[in-house]
């Protein structure tokens, strides 16, 4: 399957809505927290209230953790960054990320990626 849009959920790939986007999960030497989707497989359009964060090293899912900040006010984006920044990841990855919550993760030598 090439990249581009495809109706679906995560099939040993990582689908935000339809989006398609190969390898995200799969590099190898990587730790990489994803924001997911109740259904713990779709990524999550929007980081800050992601129902779930899913924890991938190496291409195998280590955990997959409750958001603590998903209905929080103001402020959930960079609270959630450092909640997320305390599994010590390389990269996360969102469908969307305020610019606070990037400031956050940024600051702290964490690369993100938006699919």
């Amino acid at each position: 399957m090439s990249e581009g849009w495809y109706p679906g959920k995560l099939i040993g790939e990582i689908i935000w809505g339809s989006r398609v986007s190969r390898q995200v999960a799969r590099s190898t030497g990587q730790r990489k927290v994803i924001a997911v989707e109740e259904d713990k497989e779709t990524v999550s359009g929007v980081f800050a209230r992601a129902p779930y964060f899913k924890v991938v090293e190496d291409g195998r899912v280590i955990e997959v953790v409750r958001n603590p900040y998903r209905e929080a006010g103001g402020g959930a984006g960079p609270s959630a960054a450092r909640f997320v920044a305390s599994y010590h990841p390389d990269v996360v990855v969102a469908g969307s990320i305020g610019n606070l919550a990037r400031r956050e993760l940024e600051s702290r030598g964490i690369r993100v990626e938006i699919i």
